[in-house]
């Protein structure tokens, strides 16, 4: 049996650990979140949404959109420039500008493609 580092077996006596039970190490991948900054009638901002969620559907990853005219701090953050895509390590636990913007990576803005949104993606999963 193969010796293993102490600080994964636990409840064992001396090798070759009859009975024990070995915590697995398990290297979790990180799971991001996009956010689709946008306002109403914003054709450019339709277009996003679509690519948003094809992009987010295909890597199994969540994606919400947020008016930016509906919050005076993300008026003020990104005023006329939408649409905006931003990568967040998880999803953000409050809709206040502060929670959504915590850790967030730009990925674009006006035009939006799926390549952009998959690598940002997989960039945030460390791949």
């Amino acid at each position: 049996m193969p010796t293993l580092p102490d600080d994964v077996v636990t409840g064992c006596g001396a090798p070759p650990y009859p009975g024990c039970m070995v915590e697995q190490q398990v290297e979790r991948t990180p799971t991001p979140h996009i956010l689709l900054m946008t306002r109403a009638a914003c054709h450019l901002c339709d277009e996003a949404a679509a690519v948003v969620a094809e992009a987010a559907g295909a890597a199994a990853v969540s994606w919400s959109g947020h008016d930016v005219d509906a919050d005076p701090e993300l008026r003020a953050e990104f005023g006329d420039r939408v649409p905006v895509v931003l990568v967040v390590p998880r999803p953000p636990e409050d809709g206040s500008a502060d929670a959504l913007l915590d850790g967030a990576t730009e990925v674009g803005h006006f035009r939006i493609t799926r390549a952009a949104v998959s690598g940002a993606i997989d960039r945030a999963r460390g791949r």
